[in-house]
């Protein structure tokens, strides 16, 4: 494949690109639905690996997306897992909750344990709007890319395609980014 991507873009762009893309990868990026359940709906048994969570300094990329927001992302609670099918990691998955977001949602973050947080926190409350989705190809100059290579999950030579978009809660601001795997299935009709 050889797309060049090196910022986040608009689903404008994405579509201009389209025809330089495989399209599997391009219904998965652009398709709104619940990734979670999206994935049951391929038949495979779904699972959630967390991979860790802790306060950390998110990524300069990330707090980018967050700039048309009023809130401070200096310290942030950082959670990552994979999204499995058959056990198989088919999406990587980086949340970036501002620590004041935190402390408004604490009980709710202290209780996610393995459940996915769309469906926990964000799908079910008709109060949260999901902000505009940003696309990239991601590749070795990206700090999350790189974590994906540790994880043997691609090797340096791959690129993955990613999506993102900030969550507007009623108490707060969270970033929710996912990397589409080369494991992921076809998309459900």
């Amino acid at each position: 494949m050889d797309v060049h991507i090196f910022n986040w873009i608009s689903k404008q762009m994405l579509d201009l690109r389209r025809h330089e893309m495989n399209e599997n990868i391009y219904k998965w990026l652009v398709m709104p639905k619940n990734l979670t359940e999206t994935i049951k709906e391929t038949g495979v048994q779904f699972s959630l690996d967390l991979l860790s969570e802790s306060f950390d300094k998110p990524y300069d990329d990330e707090n980018n997306a967050f700039h048309k927001y009023p809130i401070d992302t200096s310290s942030s609670f950082v959670r990552k897992v994979f999204l499995k099918g058959d056990n198989e990691p088919m999406i990587f998955a980086r949340v970036i909750v501002p620590e004041q977001t935190y402390i408004n949602y604490k009980s709710e973050f202290v209780t996610l344990g393995s459940k996915a947080i769309g469906n926990a926190l964000l799908h079910h409350d008709k109060q949260v709007i999901r902000g505009d989705f940003e696309y990239k190809l991601l590749s070795s100059s990206d700090k999350i890319f790189n974590e994906i290579v540790e994880l043997n999950c691609t090797n340096k030579e791959d690129g993955l395609w990613a999506r993102r978009s900030v969550f507007i809660l009623p108490k707060g601001y969270l970033l929710i980014t996912e990397v589409f795997l080369n494991a992921i299935p076809v998309y459900p009709v």
